[in-house]
């Protein structure tokens, strides 16, 4: 996912990359969120749904270098990701 500007964003967020490093950690959690909510997958629009967990990630992902906090870097992966765990769970139903 971001593995490869762990140097970069750990320049930005004024840390070390072994700190930067629980990023994936974050995403990991809230993937295993999102494959919880695989059963709204049969009961809204997939394509809407899809729709929208694109455009969040393009947010999330845009916005990653200009959060401010490390702890809001980590939260937005996590949520980001909730939309993926979801579709890839659904997809095996």
């Amino acid at each position: 996912m971001i593995g490869a500007v762990l140097v970069d964003l750990a320049f930005i967020y004024h840390t070390d990359i072994d700190t930067m490093s629980y990023i994936q950690a974050a995403a990991g959690a809230g993937y295993l969120v999102g494959s919880f909510g695989s059963f709204l997958y049969t009961k809204v629009n997939r394509q809407a749904v899809l729709i929208w967990g694109m455009f969040q990630w393009t947010v999330c992902i845009t916005l990653m270098p200009h959060y401010g906090k490390l702890w809001l870097a980590f939260a937005a992966t996590s949520a980001m990701t909730v939309a993926t765990g979801a579709w890839d769970s659904s997809t095996s139903m």
